[in-house]
């Protein structure tokens, strides 16, 4: 779940993600990202990414992502999860 860009000077090139890190976690977490994006919680953001004209697995990359970041930040502060929390803003299709 790493982008990785391919910069160079003044080119921008494209990202593509990298494979580094177990297989089996990335899977595992891109499965829980497709899972999600069918909850009631999760479904908005999906559909904004994609109306965004981001592709679908771009937009379950960018949901698993931010479902690491919300497990990190559950396990890190001890709080119960709180979906009234999430903050989501459409990034930009580059």
């Amino acid at each position: 779940m790493d982008p990785r860009p391919k910069d160079s000077g003044n080119k921008v090139g494209q990202r593509r993600l990298t494979k580094q890190g177990n297989a089996e976690d990335r899977r595992l977490i891109y499965l829980a990202a497709q899972s999600a994006a069918k909850t009631k919680t999760f479904k908005p953001i999906y559909m904004a990414l994609r109306a965004k004209g981001f592709a679908t697995t771009e937009a379950i990359v960018i949901i698993a992502r931010k479902l690491l970041r919300i497990a990190f930040a559950v396990w890190t502060s001890n709080k119960p999860f709180d979906p009234k929390k999430i903050g989501f803003q459409a990034c930009k299709k580059p």
